[in-house]
Parts: C-alpha cells; sequence; structure tokens
C-alpha cells in the first residue's frame, strides 16, 4: 500500500468529509461517472443543472470495493460516506480541469454550485474552519506517524488517543478555535492539549456553585487547565493559583477530559472547561450541563440493566453567576470554570482481566495500516469472521442501553466517543460495555411521572417529546456508533444492516409490548433525519434545543430526510429509493 504525504492525507480527510456532506445535506447533486481507464467516479453538480454533462462540476474517485452508492434517473437518491471515496479530486469548470485537495479552495470551489443563497462573509468562515481542521489534522498525523500496535493490555488512555482522525463524518473533525480571552490556539499547541498542565485554582466559595462532598470553608480549590486560565480570571475575580502540575494526566479523546497517571493513584478522571470550539461547540461547560449526572447518581442509574457500567459523576463545579439570573450571558461566564469529577473504572476492568476500548477507536485505522483496530485486535480476516463478530457486539450493546430507553424513556447518548467496550483479555470476547458523559441524556417525563419520579422540565434533557428522544437515539446509536462500524469494516454491501436489524428484533424481543413495538416501527421507518453539519454553522445553530419540544416539528431545518439506511438490503430497501427520489424531483 501507497501511504500518501501527510499534508495530502490531511487534506483528504478533511476534503472527503465536506464532499460528502454538500451532497448528503441537498447543497449540490450528485451522480456517477465511469471512465475505462479510472474505474467510477462521484461528481457533484448544482442543484440547477438539467444537462447531463455539467460543465461546472467537482469529480472525485469512488473506492473500488464496490461502494453502497443508489441512484434513480442519473442523481444519488443515498447517503455517501467519506469511507466510499479516494484521491484525486478534481474541479472543473468548462475546458479547465485542476486537481485539488486543500479543503478552503476546495469549498470555495463547491459553494459557488450552491442555488441556496448564503452569505458570503458565512461561507468565508466555513472555508477558514475547514482549513484550520486541516492543518490540526495534519499534526494529528505528525505526531502519530508510527504509533505503537494496541492490544488488549493496552491502558484505556492510550485507545482514547487512538482516534486521531476524530468524528468520522463532521467537516471540522479536528477543528480547534480558541474563543475570546485566550491566546490563539496552533496546531504546534498540540502537545500542550494532550498532555496538559493543570492549575489549582483557589476561588470564593460565593463565586461557585457544586455538587459533591467539598469541604466547608471561605474558599474552594478548583482544576483547571492551564490553557484556561485567561478565561478564569476575567470572570472570577477572586481566583488565585495556587499550584500548577505538569506531566500528571493525558488527555481522553473528547480533549477536555483527564485520565491521571497510574503512579498518582487517583481514582477519577476529571473534565474541564476549554473555551475552544472543538468540533462544533465551544467546549466549557455549562452549569445545566452538570446536572445530567447528578439526575443520573441520584434517580436514574436504577433503572439502568444490571450488567451496564457507568461512570459515576461524583462531584461538579461551575459558576454562580447563573444565580444572579439565568441569563445568556451569565452562562456565559459560569461555564469558564467548569469541573467535572467522575469515576475511572479500569482498575475495575483490570480485576476483571477486562480491557476497557473507547468503541469509536474500533472503527479507525492506525496512520500507518489499512485495516482497523477492530480487524487487527479480534482477528477478523474474513466476511464470516467480520459477521460474527459485529452480531456479537451489535447483541450486547443493544441490550446494554435499549431497556432503560423503551422501558422507562431514558436515552443515553452512546455515541461511539462516549461508550466503552469490555473485552475479556483471555477469549477476545465482548463482555460488556460502559456508558459516560451524561450531559446529553434524555428524559421522558411522563413515563417517570408514572413511576412515581418527579422532574423538573426546565432540567436539561427533560421534554414530553418521546419521538424526539428516540430521534436522537437513531443518530447516536445507529447512525453513528453502529453504522460507523458496518461501513468501517465494509459491511454495509455485505449484510451488516441485516444484522443490525435482526438484533435490533432480539433485544426487544420475546416480550415486545407496545411500546417495543412503536419504538422499532419508528427506528425502521423508510426515511431518517441525516444531520446537517454545514447547514447548522450557515444558520450558526450549534446545538440541539434541550427544553420540551412538544411542538417541534418532525424535521429541523438543519436536519435532512434520507432513505433509512437500517433498511438496506431489506425488501423495503428498493421502493424506498423509488420512493425518496420522486419527493427530491417534487423539491
Amino acid at each position: 500500500m501507497t501511504v500518501p504525504p501527510v499534508r495530502e492525507r490531511a487534506s483528504f480527510e478533511v476534503a472527503k468529509r465536506v464532499l460528502c456532506q454538500i451532497l448528503n445535506e441537498g447543497l449540490v447533486s450528485g451522480t456517477l461517472e465511469t471512465f475505462e481507464s479510472e474505474g467510477p467516479y462521484l461528481c457533484l453538480f448544482s442543484n440547477g443543472c438539467v444537462t447531463e454533462k455539467p460543465e461546472k462540476c467537482i469529480r472525485v474517485r469512488l473506492q473500488p470495493s464496490g461502494a453502497g452508492i443508489f441512484m434513480r434517473s442519473g442523481r444519488i437518491v443515498s447517503l455517501v460516506r467519506p469511507e466510499m471515496l479516494q484521491m484525486p479530486v478534481t474541479l472543473v469548470d468548462g475546458p479547465s480541469e485542476g486537481r485539488e485537495l486543500r479543503s478552503g479552495a476546495l469549498f470555495r470551489f463547491a459553494s459557488s454550485l450552491f442555488t441556496e443563497h448564503v452569505e458570503a462573509t458565512t461561507l468565508e468562515e466555513i472555508a477558514l474552519g475547514l482549513e484550520n481542521s486541516e492543518a490540526n489534522t495534519e499534526k494529528w498525523l505528525e505526531l502519530h506517524s508510527s504509533p505503537e500496535p494496541l492490544h488488549l493490555n493496552t491502558p484505556s488512555v492510550m485507545w482514547e488517543r487512538a482516534l486521531i482522525w476524530g468524528h468520522p463524518t463532521h467537516p471540522f473533525h479536528r477543528l480547534c478555535y480558541a474563543q475570546e480571552g485566550l491566546a490563539l490556539v496552533e496546531p504546534k499547541d498540540l502537545p500542550e492539549f494532550l498532555t496538559p498542565t493543570l492549575a489549582f485554582v483557589s476561588v470564593l466559595r460565593a463565586e461557585v456553585s457544586f455538587a459533591g462532598p467539598f469541604e466547608d470553608a471561605d474558599r474552594v480549590i478548583v482544576p483547571c487547565l492551564r490553557l484556561q486560565l485567561p478565561c478564569v480570571f476575567r470572570h472570577f475575580p477572586s481566583a488565585v493559583v495556587v499550584k500548577t502540575v505538569t506531566g500528571c494526566a493525558d488527555t481522553q479523546a473528547s480533549m477536555r477530559t483527564l485520565t491521571l497517571r497510574p503512579e498518582l493513584n487517583f481514582p477519577y478522571h476529571i473534565k474541564m472547561s476549554i473555551a475552544c470550539q472543538i468540533t462544533s461547540d465551544v467546549r466549557a461547560i455549562r452549569p445545566c450541563q452538570t446536572l445530567g449526572g447528578q439526575l443520573v447518581r441520584k434517580q436514574l442509574h436504577k433503572f439502568f440493566p444490571p450488567d451496564l457500567w457507568w461512570f459515576k459523576e461524583v462531584a461538579s463545579v461551575s459558576g454562580s453567576q447563573t444565580a444572579q439570573g439565568d441569563t445568556q450571558e451569565n452562562e456565559d461566564k459560569a461555564r469558564h470554570i467548569g469541573c467535572i469529577l467522575r469515576e475511572d473504572l479500569e482498575a475495575l476492568a483490570n480485576a476483571n482481566n477486562e480491557a476497557l476500548i473507547i468503541a469509536g477507536s474500533l472503527a479507525q485505522q492506525p496512520t500507518n495500516h489499512p485495516r482497523t483496530h477492530a480487524e487487527i485486535v479480534f482477528g477478523l480476516e474474513t466476511v464470516e469472521q467480520k459477521h460474527e463478530w459485529l452480531r456479537e457486539y451489535v447483541a450486547g450493546f443493544l441490550r446494554a442501553v435499549l431497556p432503560s430507553l423503551v422501558q422507562y424513556g431514558i436515552g443515553m447518548e452512546a455515541h461511539g466517543q462516549n461508550t466503552l467496550v469490555r473485552v475479556c483479555r483471555q477469549t477476545k470476547r465482548i463482555t460488556g460495555f460502559v456508558v459516560r458523559d451524561f450531559e446529553g441524556i434524555k428524559v421522558h417525563v411522563p413515563t417517570l411521572e408514572k413511576l412515581g419520579i418527579e422532574l423538573c422540565m426546565t432540567s436539561p434533557g427533560c421534554t414530553r417529546n418521546l419521538e424526539n428522544i428516540w430521534s436522537k437515539i437513531h443518530h447516536a446509536l445507529f447512525q453513528n456508533h453502529l453504522g460507523n462500524l458496518v461501513y468501517a469494516l465494509g459491511l454495509d454491501r455485505h449484510d451488516g444492516w441485516t444484522i443490525i436489524r435482526d438484533e435490533l428484533t432480539a433485544a426487544l424481543e420475546p416480550d415486545m409490548g407496545p411500546r417495543a413495538k412503536e419504538f422499532y416501527d419508528f427506528i425502521l421507518q423508510d426515511t431518517m433525519p441525516f444531520k446537517c453539519f454545514l447547514r447548522m454553522r450557515i444558520s450558526e445553530h450549534f446545538n440541539d434545543y434541550d427544553g420540551d419540544e412538544q411542538d417541534a416539528p418532525s424535521v429541523k431545518r438543519d436536519e435532512r430526510l434520507l432513505p433509512n439506511a437500517l433498511l438496506m438490503g431489506s425488501d423495503k430497501w428498493e421502493k424506498i429509493l423509488d420512493d425518496h427520489a420522486q419527493r427530491m424531483r417534487k423539491t
């Protein structure tokens, strides 16, 4: 296998995500072209184009493995994934053709194909964000050019580091923008993020709100990232640095949660605020985001399956500004000192002779290897071996996360970064799953009210709209977590989705009551909303509304209905594509 230079690889990681997003979001149209000497290409062109051969378009080569792209009447009607594309990318403008991998230049050309009006300043901001993501990806590749092979005795935090490619489909997968108050963050600063310096800051108790066993005193000592100190000093006048410590911790995949070095014998992870936009949001902890873990610890955990492990959040701190009024301005100040302490379960796993592996890493490849970590570690050589392993994985995962959802209306955001896999080191069998980061938990209040659990409707994630929870679960569990595995293992055209459908049925049976049947029918609708990351950026809409969505529309402006990949290979699939093509022609 010939490995392209680091800069080309970094550029294409962003480019392929951009090309897939603009097509999947409906910003452009697409078709397939075949050149005898080079094989099939994806061709992207304006939605307003009516000619068979568009004069202005983008061509990108497809992988030779027979990607699962479906067409009707010369137009692509199914989801296209980054894994399906390969270099080169060619920009065509009349008689002029030229290859281009640089994400900013590529997006600027692509935006000239849009028929929808987008402000020029917004387009330029997106292009600059893509260039930032590209530069950071290049630095990630440089730092991981010769990675140590991972195995079942590898510490969990090293598996966290294996997510070098970031989000598998988001074009801003490695974006990192410092916000006002922080110094400019550049790719050369990445080592400081990966092995950060901790600063312990003393603040007046009156300036913070907290939950957990804090000592009763006039002041509280809070751990912060050294990078975050300018924002802490700006919004907390009493803050005084007590001590800074270097070389004591490693960053997890989220880039703001730390695993302390084993010699410190500290049995907790520390999640801290950092005023940087990473991927799609500023990663400073809002006061309301500390409440999800408290809700789970105090009330909801008893509704989890007994074999599901979860990272208990034992204490938290945030600014007290929101106590003076729950305004956006106060929340923006309070979030800069946010901190959550949660249990580290690796010692418990080691006692069981189990490895803890972040789920998202299994679908990714090392920088120097063409196969995924799942294939390497579990010895998956044939399609049959992949089938057997995927079936075991999906069965265990759905048994872990669906009962609390279907029976009690508790939806855990168990995507690939929020889920860890427990693996027996002796047998290499999957023994269970672990969930974490409950700031994204969704709770159906009426279901729990029937069980005598009283919840405040203003709490984050609480809603009376059950289908809204199910839609988010479809995105996190099926599109993101399991979908990434299916495509990474090349099983999208080899019955991978059939396996997931079968295991979904098995997880809901034998007692498929009315609620389970309703959930099953919802998840297996012909079309499901697809998150439009670029449209979110265009509309300045980064976060989903956390309150009651009783009257929310079934499809938001930053989502687009696409054929439900869960039904690929089913008896309905061809008709679903036909029906979707008809709807596309009408819009």
